[in-house]
């Protein structure tokens, strides 16, 4: 399972998550996506916009890869469960965060190792590939 998530910021992220519905149309994992205030209602993949913390707990334990937002959260729970993380900031220009200090838009999969989010150890965060891509 895949799950996606882009947070509790009121900003709209439909780009997110338009673009990972139209990634479940043509796969046969299952894809979980967390909308938030999303306008934008994924037709091909579950989702929902919000769920209690120990649900979101479940699904960051279930799946076998996360997607998200440039935050936090997800950075530690893909520590905490050992989950590969693509990551992918929102963009100031497109009105999707408050200001441009996240203003250019890059990719990530981190590699966790154990030790959980207490370790703090950056070490083991590898770019796979980074830039300025159009989603």
């Amino acid at each position: 399972m895949i799950f996606v998530t882009v947070g509790s910021a009121p900003q709209d992220f439909s780009r997110l998550v338009k673009a990972m519905d139209e990634l479940a149309a043509g796969s046969a994992e299952e894809m979980v996506i967390q909308r938030g205030f999303c306008s934008y209602l994924p037709k091909h993949a579950k989702s929902f916009d919000f769920v209690p913390y120990d649900k979101a707990m479940e699904l960051y334990e279930k799946a076998r890869i996360g997607i998200s937002h440039v935050s936090a959260g997800p950075i530690i729970y893909a520590r905490k469960f050992n989950k590969p993380l693509v990551v992918m900031p929102r963009q100031g220009v497109l009105r999707e965060h408050i200001d441009g200090r996240i203003s250019h838009v890059m990719v990530c999969v981190f590699e966790f190792f154990p030790g959980g989010a207490e370790t703090h150890d950056h070490a083991g965060y590898r770019p796979l590939f980074s830039g300025h891509f159009r989603l």
